[in-house]
C-alpha cells in the first residue's frame, strides 16, 4: 500500500492513520502535518477515528460538498474542529493518552504562533484563528479569547456531543455552514454543491492564507466522490472578464507595471502557460512596491501592511550586509578568486588586433591603402569564458525568515561574478492570484547591486512554471547570444525546493477532478521543468538554505547539482563547488 511517491513524513502519516482507524487496505483521503512539515500524531490519529466512526463515505462526502466553495479551505479547518471534538470524546475513554496528546498539540499550537510574522498573522482566517484559540486555550485550562457572541454559538457549535449518530454529525456540520456562513452543502452524493451568489461569491472572495494548514488533502479516493473537486478553484478562462480585470490591476498595483508589451506577455503565455500551468498567468516586471500603491482602493489592510514590510525589509536586507561588513567582504573575495582560478582554465582567449595571425578581411584595405599592419588578429590575454549567469530568488512566503540571508547571498554571488567579467541577472519569483510574477532585480548589463536588497518574500512559489519563464528571460536578454554557438547559460537557484501553489493543476488524462500543485504533485511538475530545461541546453543547479525538511525533495528535482549551506560565510565554497560542476559538465568534461 505505501507508494513510492509517498515522503518520510507523508509514510509516518500514513501509519499512524491506519492504527488509530484499525485498517490498512484503504488510502486516506487528508493527512495532517505541522508547520516544519513534520506529520503531527495527534491529528493523524484524528483522521483515522474519524473513518473509524463516521465510515470513509461519509466523509468524503462532507468535504465533497465544500469543495466549490470560495473558502472551502477555512470551511476545512472548521470542519476538522469540529470532528475533532467528536472523535475524541467518543475515544477518550478508551484511549486515556489522547488527552495528553490533545494538551500537546494545543500547547504547539500557541509556539508556532508566537513563531509567525506580523504579515503571517494578517493573512490568517480570523474566523479559523478564532475559533482555534477558543478551543485549544480551553484545552489547556488558559483563559479563553472574548469572542463576540455569534463567535461564541460558532465555538459552541463546533462541540458536537458523541452521543450523535453519523449522520447527525454529518448534517450538524452541514447546518453549521448554512447557519454562519449560507453555504448549502449538496443534500446527497452526486448532487453538485451550491455555490454562493455572484454577489456573495465577490464579497467572500479572498486571497487563499499562505500559513501552512495542518491537515491537508492529499487523496482522491474514488472519482464519484471527488468529481467535483477541480472546480474548486475556477480558472481564468472561467473567471468573468471583471474578475480576471481586477486581478490583473491588483498584481500591477503590487508589483509594478509589466516590462513586456502585451502582446509578448501573451505570446509567452501560450507558450508557457500550458498543461498543468494553464490555469495560471505571468507577469515580469523590473518596478518596485511604491508608497503610493498602499493607497490604492484595490489593495485591503493586508495588502498594504505586506507593501509597508516590503520597504521596510529594504531597509533591514541592507543593515544585515552592513553589519555583516567583515564575513560579506570575505566571501567576496574568496568567491571571486576561486572563480578566476576555474574560468581560467575554461575560457577562451579573446581575439585581439596585431601584425600577425588571421587576416581580418573586412580592414584588409588598411595594409595597402594606410600601410595598417594591424589587420591580423591573435590570441589576446584577456579571455571568454562564454558563460552568462541568472540567479532565481525564491521569494514565496516560506522564505520570510530568512530574507535579509538570501539578499546577502545573492549580492556575494552577483558581486562576483561580476568581478570576472561574467554577465549576471538576478530574478526573483512568487505566485499570486494565479499569476507567477519575476521580478528583474538586476539585469545583465547593470553593475553593483541593482534592487538585490529590494528582496523581499511573501505568496506562492509555482517553481516549475517560474524556472521555465527564467529561461525564456535568458534567452531574451542574454549579452553572449552574440559570441558563438559556444555561450552557456547557467540558472542558478536559490531555493528551499518546496514548490506550492494555491493555482490547482488541471485535470490530466482519465482525471477527472484537479490536483493541489503541492508536495508530490508540485516535485514532479518541476522535476520535468528542470529536465526540459537542461534538454535544451539550460545548466540548473541550486542553493540550498533551510532545514532538512526538503532535502529529498532538493535531490529529486536538481540531483547532484545542487549545494546546502547553513551560514553566511559557507556560501563562497558551496557556489564555486556548483560552478565547477557547472563548467566540467557544460565542457563535456563530466
Amino acid at each position: 500500500m505505501l507508494e513510492r511517491g509517498y515522503s518520510r513524513e507523508q509514510r509516518r502519516a500514513l501509519n499512524v492513520i491506519w492504527n488509530a482507524s484499525g485498517r490498512y487496505d484503504w488510502q486516506p483521503l487528508f493527512m495532517a502535518f505541522e508547520a516544519n512539515g513534520e506529520s503531527s500524531f495527534y491529528f493523524n490519529t484524528i483522521v483515522g477515528l474519524c473513518t473509524k466512526y463516521l465510515g470513509e463515505e461519509r466523509i468524503a462526502d462532507l468535504f465533497a460538498g465544500t469543495a466549490r466553495a470560495s473558502r472551502h479551505e477555512e470551511f476545512d479547518d472548521l470542519l476538522w474542529l469540529g470532528l475533532e471534538s467528536y472523535v475524541f470524546e467518543k475515544e477518550k475513554n478508551s484511549r486515556p493518552v489522547l488527552a495528553q496528546l490533545r494538551r500537546d498539540h494545543a500547547a504547539r499550537y500557541f509556539r508556532d504562533q508566537q513563531d509567525l510574522s506580523r504579515q503571517q498573522q494578517m493573512l490568517q482566517s480570523s474566523v479559523c484563528y478564532d475559533m482555534q484559540s477558543w478551543r485549544w486555550s480551553k484545552v489547556l485550562g488558559r483563559r479563553q479569547p472574548l469572542l463576540s457572541a455569534r463567535g461564541r454559538r460558532m465555538a459552541a457549535a463546533l462541540e458536537l456531543d458523541a452521543a450523535l449518530d453519523g449522520d447527525a454529525v454529518i448534517a450538524a456540520l452541514n447546518d453549521f455552514l448554512k447557519t454562519y456562513f449560507h453555504y448549502d452543502a449538496p443534500a446527497h452524493r452526486g448532487e453538485r454543491a451550491a455555490a454562493p451568489s455572484g454577489m456573495l461569491r465577490r464579497l467572500l472572495r479572498r486571497e487563499r492564507s499562505n500559513v501552512d494548514r495542518l491537515v491537508v488533502r492529499v487523496g482522491v479516493g474514488r472519482e464519484r466522490d471527488w468529481k467535483l473537486r477541480h472546480e474548486a478553484h475556477m480558472p481564468f478562462e472561467r473567471h468573468s472578464s471583471a474578475d480576471a480585470e481586477r486581478d490583473r490591476a491588483y498584481i500591477e498595483t503590487m508589483f509594478g507595471r509589466c516590462s513586456w508589451s502585451e502582446h509578448a506577455m501573451r505570446e509567452l503565455e501560450n507558450k508557457l502557460c500550458v498543461d498543468e500551468d494553464q490555469y495560471c498567468r505571468l507577469w515580469i516586471t523590473k518596478a518596485a512596491p511604491t508608497a503610493e500603491a498602499a493607497q490604492s482602493s484595490l489593495l485591503n489592510v493586508h495588502d498594504r501592511a505586506a507593501l509597508h514590510d516590503a520597504h521596510e525589509q529594504a531597509a533591514r536586507n541592507r543593515a544585515y550586509i552592513q553589519s555583516h561588513g567583515t564575513a560579506y567582504a570575505g566571501s567576496v573575495r574568496t568567491l571571486s578568486a576561486q572563480l578566476d582560478r576555474i574560468f581560467s582554465s575554461f575560457a577562451v582567449p579573446l581575439p585581439e588586433n596585431g601584425k600577425a595571425g588571421a587576416l581580418r578581411t573586412d580592414v584588409a584595405y588598411r595594409l595597402p591603402v594606410l600601410h595598417d599592419t594591424n589587420v591580423f588578429l591573435r590570441p589576446g590575454d584577456e579571455r571568454d569564458p562564454q558563460v552568462s549567469v541568472t540567479l532565481l530568488l525564491d521569494a514565496s512566503s516560506s522564505r520570510m525568515n530568512t530574507q535579509e540571508i538570501i539578499a546577502a547571498q545573492s549580492c556575494i554571488l552577483s558581486e562576483a561574478l561580476e568581478r570576472n567579467k561574467i554577465p549576471v541577472q538576478v530574478l526573483s519569483f512568487r505566485s499570486l492570484r494565479g499569476y507567477t510574477v519575476l521580478q528583474q532585480l538586476k539585469d545583465y548589463g547593470e553593475r553593483g547591486r541593482g534592487r538585490i536588497t529590494d528582496y523581499y518574500t511573501g505568496g506562492w512559489n509555482r517553481d516549475s512554471l517560474a524556472l521555465r519563464a527564467a529561461a525564456e528571460l535568458m534567452e531574451k536578454n542574454d549579452p553572449t547570444a552574440t559570441v558563438g554557438s559556444g555561450n552557456h547559460r547557467v540558472l542558478l537557484v536559490l531555493t528551499d525546493a518546496g514548490p506550492n501553489d494555491s493555482t490547482r493543476i488541471p485535470p490530466r488524462g482519465k482525471d477527472v477532478f484537479a490536483h493541489e500543485y503541492e508536495s508530490e504533485a508540485a516535485v514532479e511538475a518541476t522535476m520535468d521543468a528542470v529536465r526540459e530545461l537542461r534538454r535544451q541546453g539550460v545548466f540548473i543547479g541550486a542553493i540550498y538554505y533551510g532545514s532538512n525538511t526538503n532535502l529529498e525533495s532538493l535531490h529529486r528535482i536538481y540531483g547532484q547539482e545542487a549545494v546546502r549551506i547553513r551560514s553566511l560565510e559557507q556560501i563562497a565554497g558551496a557556489a564555486s563547488d556548483l560552478l565547477q560542476v557547472v563548467l566540467r559538465r557544460l565542457d563535456g568534461k563530466a
